[in-house]
């Protein structure tokens, strides 16, 4: 007989993995990053008072200072420009008697 098989019953294999599928993850992976850099970071900032009524910008809201003898005037400020703009402004209107850099 013929050791050739039929044309019928030749096998047909799946290639897997490609040039096509190598770009796509390269794309993939350069947006991935794009986005994770592209994220801005969470900084949280506050206007802290104190009792001899000087003011500061703290850099975590969420880590306090130590003692009672304080408050916040403002929270969650996004930035340390932000917060140095809110010191000015409580300067301006005598809530604070000193602002600490």
């Amino acid at each position: 007989m013929n050791d050739l098989p039929a044309r019928g019953r030749q096998r047909k294999v799946a290639k897997r993995g490609g040039e096509n599928d190598d770009a796509t993850c390269f794309i993939i992976g350069v947006l991935v990053i794009g986005f994770a850099a592209a994220t801005p970071a969470n900084a949280d900032f506050a206007v802290v008072k104190f009792k001899d009524k000087s003011c500061r910008a703290w850099a975590n809201h969420k880590a306090a200072p130590a003692g009672k003898d304080w408050k916040y005037l403002w929270v969650s400020v996004p930035s340390y420009d932000a917060a140095q703009a809110k010191g000015t402004y409580a300067m301006k209107h005598h809530w604070c008697k000193a602002w600490w850099k």
